[in-house]
C-alpha cells in the first residue's frame, strides 16, 4: 500500500481525521490524529500474506475488543474495524506513553504475561483462534529453499535437522497439551506502553493463537539476548519461583522460537544479511539452553 495515497483516499472519505499522520509503515500502515486522541491501524481487504505472519487486521481487532475488558490489553475504540473500499481501519486510544521496562517494572512484567494468557477462555468463547504450530510452518518455508541457490544449503540444512531433533526431543504438539493459554507472539518490549492510569498494555495483536503458555516469555527472553533491552531474565526469575513453572517446556519453547526465527530470517533477508542473523539466533539460543551448540555456528 501506498501510505500517501492510502491516508488522503482515508481522510477525502473522512475515514480519518485531516490531521492523520503517518508514523510507521513496517507490514501495516500506521497513523495517529494528535486532535482525536486516536491512532489507526490500516491494512488491506485483500489480505495479502506477502509475508508469511498474519495481515487481517478484523481477526487482531476481534481479539483486542474481547479481551480488552479484563485483559493488559489496549482496547479499540469501537467493537468493528472500519472497513472503506480496499482498507481496514482498526482505531485505538492514543496513549503517547513508552513503558521505559526497568528492573523495577519486574514483577508487572510477569504479571502481565499471565493475565494476558489467562484471557483465552474470554476471547475464544466468541472467536475462532489460530492455533500455533512452530513445526509446521518451518517445514514450509523449508520446503521453498530446498536446492535454491539463493539460501545457504548449509543453514537451511542446519535449521532443517533443529526441526527434527526438536520434533523427536520436545514435539511442538506435546507442549501444546500441556498447558495452553492466549499467545501474544510476537511481545516485546516496542509492543509495551502504558495506559492512562499507568499499567503496562500489550499492543499489535496481529499474531496472537492459541500456544503453550510460557511461549511468550521464551521468546522474549530470546530477543532479550539478541538485544532487547527488557529485563526478561528477571522475569523469568519470577516464574521459576511459581509451583506451576516448567523448565524443560520453557527451553524447549526457547528452542522453537530460535528456528521459527531462524527461517523466517533465511526465507525473507537478503544473502548479505540472513547468514549472520541466523548464526546470531543460533547462539543466544544455545546459550539460553534452547537448542545445542553447533560447531560451525558456535565458532563463526
Amino acid at each position: 500500500m501506498n501510505a500517501r495515497r492510502c491516508i488522503e483516499t482515508l481522510v477525502s472519505n473522512r475515514d480519518l481525521p485531516d490531521d492523520a499522520e503517518v508514523v510507521s509503515t513496517n507490514n501495516k500502515i500506521v497513523a495517529i490524529s494528535r486532535r482525536e486522541k486516536l491512532v489507526a491501524r490500516i491494512g488491506s481487504t485483500a489480505n495479502l500474506n506477502l509475508r508469511d505472519d498474519p495481515h487481517d487486521l478484523r481477526y487482531s481487532h476481534k481479539v483486542a475488543w474481547l479481551a480488552g475488558d479484563t485483559a493488559p490489553v489496549v482496547k479499540p475504540l469501537s467493537s468493528e474495524p472500519i472497513v472503506s473500499g480496499d482498507y481496514v481501519i482498526s482505531t485505538y486510544p492514543l496513549l503517547n506513553n513508552e513503558a521505559n521496562l526497568d528492573k523495577s517494572s519486574v514483577g508487572e512484567i510477569y504479571t502481565m504475561s499471565r493475565d494476558f494468557g489467562d484471557a483465552l477462555t474470554a476471547v475464544e468463547t466468541d472467536m475462532v483462534l489460530r492455533r500455533l504450530d512452530v513445526g509446521t510452518y518451518v517445514r514450509e518455508r523449508l520446503d521453498s529453499m530446498y536446492d535454491n541457490p539463493r539460501y545457504s544449503q548449509e543453514l537451511v540444512g542446519y535449521v532443517s535437522e533443529e526441526v527434527d531433533r526438536m520434533d523427536s526431543q520436545s514435539p511442538f504438539d506435546q507442549l501444546m497439551q500441556n498447558d495452553t493459554a492466549l499467545i501474544h507472539g510476537d511481545l516485546k518490549a516496542d509492543n509495551i506502553v502504558l495506559d492512562h492510569e499507568g499499567r503496562l498494555k500489550a499492543i499489535d495483536l496481529d499474531a496472537v493463537a492459541v500456544g503453550p503458555r510460557l511461549y511468550d516469555l521464551a521468546s522474549w527472553r530470546l530477543r532479550q539476548e539478541l538485544g532487547d533491552d527488557a529485563p526478561v531474565g528477571e522475569v523469568v526469575e519470577v516464574g521459576r519461583k511459581t509451583n506451576t513453572w516448567n523448565e524443560d517446556a520453557y527451553r524447549a519453547l526457547i528452542g522453537w522460537k530460535a528456528i521459527s526465527s531462524m527461517s523466517f530470517t533465511l526465507k525473507y533477508e537478503i544473502p548479505e544479511v540472513y547468514e549472520k542473523k541466523v548464526k546470531d539466533i543460533a547462539k543466544s539460543a544455545a546459550i539460553l539452553g534452547g537448542l545445542m551448540p553447533v560447531p560451525f555456528v558456535e565458532n563463526s
